[in-house]
């Protein structure tokens, strides 16, 4: 656990000679405060995570479990904080929270001897999941405050789901019709859905709609990419 926590610090104490990232987001405009930027956190809100983890929460490469972790919450909180703190600025993931072992799932439909009807699930190290929750949350309440995501995505919201998507379908059918309007359906279902849009160009939609601006952009941007 010592030697796992020394190597992350040694990691983030580490001097960014190069962004890798920069090429991919070109910045159009200067920065200005209504952009988002992440936030630093604190021990307390470390701690908090921590406290909170489920003891079933699967174990990533590290070998580091959500047991342990959350046994040990107020005595490696501050050590934590510090990793993530500097990940932050310095626009990095440990290398060792970005490696995750793949595990097939059954898509509970075909023969299970086709391996195409398995997804793929990547267990990232718990303490990687911990640093995505707390950037997805920082994001996601930024897009909710400033009312970027359309009213019309349902999916990966909160306080939302696909009984809000077919209501609103339906209500909206019905008063189409009622005014006399033809109403029609396209379904689209697209496999493997997230590898067949290019990462590029999810950093380039970010700083179109000002969700994300250099450097977060660019943190962001490493999440997107594990060591399998």
């Amino acid at each position: 656990m010592n030697d796992a926590i020394r190597t992350l610090l040694r990691e983030s104490d580490a001097t960014v000679t190069s962004n890798s990232y920069s090429s991919l987001m070109p910045i159009a405009r200067c920065d200005n405060k209504n952009d988002f930027h992440l936030r630093l956190v604190n021990v307390r809100e470390i701690q908090r995570f921590l406290e909170h983890l489920r003891k079933c929460t699967a174990t990533g490469p590290d070998g580091l479990p959500a047991t342990l972790l959350k046994r040990l919450a107020e005595a490696i909180a501050r050590n934590i904080t510090r990793i993530v703190n500097a990940s932050i600025t310095q626009n990095i993931v440990p290398s060792s929270w970005k490696k995750a072992n793949v595990i097939p799932v059954w898509k509970n439909k075909g023969s299970k001897t086709d391996a195409s009807n398995y997804r793929p699930v990547s267990v990232l190290p718990v303490l990687a999941r911990m640093l995505e929750k707390i950037c997805a949350r920082q994001l996601s309440k930024f897009c909710e405050y400033r009312i970027i995501i359309p009213p019309q995505q349902f999916g990966f919201r909160p306080k939302s789901s696909c009984e809000h998507a077919l209501i609103s379908a339906t209500g909206t059918s019905m008063e189409e019709i009622d005014d006399g309007y033809l109403v029609g359906a396209l379904l689209i279902d697209l496999l493997k859905a997230f590898d067949t849009v290019p990462h590029r160009l999810y950093y380039l939609s970010w700083n179109r709609s000002a969700v994300v601006l250099v450097p977060s952009s660019g943190f962001l941007a490493t999440l997107l990419v594990k060591n399998k």
